[in-house]
Formats: structure tokens, sequence, C-alpha cells
């Protein structure tokens, strides 16, 4: 279901066809919020991107040194691995930064990378062309703008309803139905965190270029 299947469905269910837009949109932000803590290690959230270090700036000038900065996808949620195709990058603590000694510890196909907010500093500096992998889980596609679906919404819309159902009943004040809608919610919840992967849809990874 869509984003605007899904806003019909709850106005159905409630009996509200002139709840606006707006309030289902708080609804909606308020449910995927629950949704990415509780589902973010499921298999359908993990994700294979690339990225090709640029051998050029915006302006078609080649760059003259190589780059240690490898930045992230805006949607990780969690790191897996990084990797290109003859190196695999373990993580290292903040201090190896300060170390003069911290590539020297790499030889063959090791390296390392430090977290460094959105990005990576990856240690030794690989050479500009590389094509970098990231193995990470993502967070959901909001059902917001142009993208008014996700993996949730398209293969277990219920998710959705019922997360919107119980926050109808917070903004609403029906105390009567919280409970039930909750426990609804929280029981088919489960039953997607407990899929396992011979049950997973099988899709393309999800390429993107970050710059």
């Amino acid at each position: 279901m869509n984003r605007a299947e899904l806003s019909d469905a709850l106005r159905a269910y409630l009996a509200r066809p002139n709840m606006s837009d707006g309030d289902i949109t708080t609804m909606i932000g308020i449910v995927e919020g629950e949704l990415n803590r509780e589902l973010r290690d499921h298999p359908r959230s993990k994700i294979l991107a690339e990225w090709t270090i640029p051998t050029e700036d915006d302006q078609g000038e080649a760059y003259t040194e190589d780059t240690p900065i490898l930045p992230l996808p805006v949607d990780l949620a969690g790191l897996q691995s990084v990797f290109d195709g003859y190196r695999i990058y373990h993580q290292l603590p903040q201090s190896s930064l300060q170390d003069p000694n911290a590539c020297q510890q790499f030889s063959g196909t090791s390296g390392g990378y430090i977290e460094r907010g959105n990005c990576l500093y990856l240690i030794p500096t690989p050479v500009r062309g590389t094509t970098m992998y990231i193995d990470y889980f993502a967070f959901l596609r909001p059902l917001a703008g142009g993208l008014d679906t996700n993996w949730v919404s398209t293969y277990f819309p219920d998710l959705y309803i019922y997360g919107m159902l119980k926050e109808s009943a917070v903004y609403l004040k029906n105390d009567q139905r919280l409970a039930g809608w909750q426990a609804e919610f929280t029981r088919r919840l489960d039953g997607v965190q407990r899929q396992g992967w011979n049950q997973n849809i099988a899709a393309a990874p999800r390429m993107r270029n970050v710059r």
C-alpha cells in the first residue's frame, strides 16, 4: 500500500473521513521512528552500496592527492562491513588518528576505518578511482514527498495501519482502544521480526553514488 492508501484506510477504520493530512503525517512519522528502532537489523533492511572515490572535482579538475575520507549513505542505521575489491577494513578506536604508526599495523588485504560523524577515515588511504563497498542496515525510506512506499508498506501494510491506529488513539485520547491497538501492533511486529532469511524476498542491491 502507498501513503494515500494507508491514509484512506486510517480514515475508514476511524470513521473520520475529514482527518487532516497533517495529522496523518505526524502519525506516520511516529510509526516510522518506532519501526526504525524495532526493524533495524531485519534482513530486508540490509543494503550493499558502492561508491567510487572521485578522481576529479565538480569543475572537472583532477585531484592531486588521494583522500582517506569515505562518505556514508544518508540512510545508514548500522554498519556491517567496508571493503574494496582487494582489502577488508576493520573498525579502529578513535585514538588511532593520533597514532603515527596506525597504518603500519596493516598489510596485504587488511585495513582499518575510524568513524568520523557522517564519514569514515580509512587507513591506509585508498587511491582515487577505487570503488568502495559498504554493507549496512538502512533506515526505512520515509513515506514523504515523491517516495510513497517502502518495504514495510509494500509487504506488511498492516504494521503501518495498526501503528497509525494506536497513535490515533493517543491523539484522540481514546483510552479504550489504545491497549487493543497497541497489542495488535506488537503482535504483528513480532511476526515480522521473527521472519527468517529463507522467507526474505530477493531484491537487487540499492546502489548509490555518495558525494
